[in-house]
């Protein structure tokens, strides 16, 4: 009996995405300046504060999303109970990060802060307050890229903010901490601890 030789069809290589981390290379000029001050860890996911006072920072995340509706978490840790805005949300692609805190308008943002005030270009737009984080908590942000951001802590839904940006990043900003506090970004379903909402994907 002939046998018939078949070719071996190779497959191309599988691309497999980088996870989001924070972006140091691209955050405030305090780092590079005051790198005792902040650390990273966990592979740049955990950026942590050290107890300084007047030494603000802000960064974001590697990677940015312009369509779809998209969920990722960040998990706020602090040693003390004494801190003032720490803020998690999401900003424009293309905003500056050239300020030490991100106060400013005009930048596509929205942020949650660690008092449980929710804001939205900068501090110009007052959305909600929803109630003080406690070491541990979760926050989540689920993002319907060019419409709205929806905030979660713990996986309860806190306020809906209304966000026309039409291409975002993960976002936290330290200003003035009296104790360490950290947080760490959590993109994909094996990190995080809650369950995208429905129609949503994780961002990773």
């Amino acid at each position: 009996m002939r046998r018939i030789h078949r070719p071996l069809l190779l497959r191309p290589p599988v691309t497999v995405a980088a996870a989001t981390v924070w972006d140091l290379a691209g955050a405030t000029s305090n780092y590079a300046a005051n790198p005792t001050f902040w650390t990273a860890s966990n592979s740049s996911r955990t950026v942590t504060m050290n107890a300084v006072a007047n030494v603000p920072m802000c960064v974001r995340g590697t990677t940015a999303k312009t369509s779809g509706k998209w969920y990722f978490e960040v998990a706020y840790a602090i040693t003390g109970t004494t801190t003032t805005n720490i803020d998690f949300g999401v900003i424009s692609s293309a905003a500056s990060m050239t300020d030490n805190y991100q106060t400013g308008s005009g930048k596509g943002d929205m942020t949650a802060r660690n008092n449980g005030q929710v804001f939205s270009d900068g501090v110009a737009n007052f959305i909600a307050s929803t109630g003080t984080w406690a070491n541990g908590d979760v926050i989540g942000l689920a993002c319907d890229v060019g419409t709205n951001v929806q905030v979660y802590r713990n996986n309860t839904l806190l306020t809906t903010v209304t966000l026309a940006t039409a291409s975002i990043k993960p976002y936290m900003a330290f200003e003035t901490v009296p104790t360490t506090v950290a947080g760490t970004l959590n993109t994909s379903a094996a990190q995080c601890s809650f369950a995208p909402p429905s129609g949503y994907a994780n961002w990773d």
